[in-house]
């Protein structure tokens, strides 16, 4: 939230100062653009991470409220030892995504991190769409006639 209004306080900023409707819609394709690159490069060194996993049988534990953010941590069981999942749980269908006696299959991690296939499908999907949405934001720099 706090980026989001910084974003706009240097948006009126700039208004104020006399800019161009020019600079200050390409002060937002640019930052949209470096949220895209962003996102991308987390999914590109989260499916690195993934190359090495293991698929293996868990059984989902349980759910921790995280402290650094409003999304819980969810726990898996992997051979007696318990461990967290690499992204947070979801909101949505918890009741049908995180069934405490059925076991799943999930990818173990080298740095002993589980990954269920909601996180994995996630991973999977996440670097497409990134990456398209890069191209097309690449493609339009260079169609863009303020440039």
């Amino acid at each position: 939230m706090s980026l989001v209004i910084g974003a706009v306080i240097i948006l009126l900023i700039l208004w104020i100062l006399g800019a161009s409707k020019t600079v200050i819609l390409s002060v937002i394709f640019f930052g949209m653009m470096a949220m895209v690159f962003i996102s991308f490069v987390v999914f590109v060194v989260t499916n690195i991470r993934l190359i090495g996993a293991k698929r293996t049988e868990a059984v989902y534990s349980r759910t921790e409220k995280n402290y650094w953010g409003s999304l819980d941590r969810i726990f898996y069981t992997v051979d007696g030892v318990e461990y967290p999942n690499i992204f947070p749980g979801e909101v949505a269908f918890k009741d049908i995504l995180y069934k405490t006696d059925t076991p799943v299959k999930v990818l173990f991690t080298r740095g002993k991190n589980v990954v269920d296939r909601n996180a994995e499908l996630c991973c999977r999907i996440g670097i497409v769409v990134t990456a398209i949405m890069l191209l097309v934001f690449l493609y339009l720099t260079r169609s863009l006639y303020f440039l």
